[in-house]
């Protein structure tokens, strides 16, 4: 497609950046909502805002032959870590080396599962903190059962009975929600 653009953006890059930006802005508060605990929503919104401007400041500089959700996250990566440094601020919840993870699991989603992702994090806020914090060790961290069940002080067969549960609960909770999404009752 061809080299990043340097030029100012003109009423038709306008145009095409709202295009693109209103495509990865559900990825982007997902993204950015992960790093914020419950209670720091005006953090949260605040980054997406500075996030937003970089991106329009930039979207001159964005190289089309590469994924714009990909270029979006990463800018929203570096806010992150820009208002956590700059404003002093109390540690985001994910490190480092995770949230560059999510960024580009994040970036890998398409479009057409959206609607799914957005279910399922919001399955996800609705586990109890002990699920969510064994799920993250498993899938994020990559800790084996032993390892978490160290960390929970418990047996490795507790840890194991605990995501086998958690996942029949967030699969029970997803088909529940894709059931009222067509149209039927829950």
């Amino acid at each position: 497609m061809g080299p990043p653009r340097d030029e100012p953006v003109d009423a038709a890059g306008h145009d095409e950046f709202l295009r693109l930006f209103t495509s990865v802005q559900p990825a982007l508060r997902r993204f950015v909502g992960y790093h914020f605990p419950s209670g720091r929503e005006q953090e949260l919104e605040d980054v997406l805002q500075e996030t937003a401007l970089v991106l329009w400041r930039k979207f001159g500089q964005y190289d089309p032959a590469r994924s714009f959700t990909s270029w979006a996250l990463g800018i929203a990566h570096f806010e992150l870590r820009h208002s956590q440094r700059a404003l002093a601020r109390a540690p985001l919840a994910l490190d480092e080396r995770t949230s560059e993870l999510l960024a580009r699991r994040t970036a890998e989603i398409s479009p057409g599962s959206e609607r799914s992702q957005n279910n399922l994090g919001r399955c996800l806020d609705k586990l109890d903190p002990r699920s969510r914090e064994a799920l993250s060790l498993y899938y994020e961290k990559g800790l084996s059962t032993q390892q978490i069940a160290d960390a929970f002080r418990g047996t490795a067969n507790m840890v194991r009975i605990l995501l086998f549960r958690t996942r029949q609960s967030l699969a029970r909770c997803m088909a529940n929600t894709a059931r009222q999404e067509a149209g039927g009752t829950g």
